[in-house]
């Protein structure tokens, strides 16, 4: 690689590392860490989402799902004759 290419590389990277951007629902100055400080603390005070469930509940909602897709079954193999 020739230095004006490599130079040309350089100069790229820095324009974009510098270049203001929006990003979802922020606007940070550039890719700088220390500029951006403000986002980062408050992402991190955000309280975290979650979800609680038991397996109990998984394993009702589940059988309760193959109940009402058994009673929507037209055909079922007990009722179907087979010749030989």
């Amino acid at each position: 690689m020739s230095a004006g290419a490599y130079r040309n590389m350089i100069d790229g990277q820095w324009k974009w590392f510098h270049t203001p951007r929006k990003e979802g629902d922020f606007q940070i100055k550039n890719f700088w860490l220390e500029d951006n400080l403000g986002i980062w603390i408050d992402l991190c005070r955000l309280r975290p989402k979650t979800a609680v469930f038991s397996a109990s509940s998984v394993i009702q909602q589940y059988t309760g799902r193959k109940q009402a897709q058994a009673e929507q079954t037209i055909f079922k193999n007990e009722n179907i004759a087979i010749n030989k």
